[in-house]
């Protein structure tokens, strides 16, 4: 099981987000706090799901996911 972090707090720290963009109709993974903000898009949510653990894992940074599918799960 993982950590539960408080989502408000924990928020304003470094993080890598999952999101989706309804204007590009696409999946949007944002690392926020390290440098400046990476965005990156993906069309499927598998592929968005690897994308942002990979680079959850390279900063070492929490991740969220703020789909319709990851708060399903």
């Amino acid at each position: 099981m993982g950590k539960v972090l408080r989502f408000p707090v924990e928020r304003r720290q470094p993080h890598v987000a999952l999101t989706w963009d309804d204007v590009w109709d696409q999946y949007q993974i944002a690392v926020v706090g390290v440098g400046p903000n990476l965005l990156q898009w993906c069309s499927g949510y598998p592929e968005a799901i690897d994308l942002l653990i990979s680079l959850g894992q390279r900063f070492g940074l929490p991740i969220f996911d703020l789909t319709p599918q990851g708060k399903v799960a």
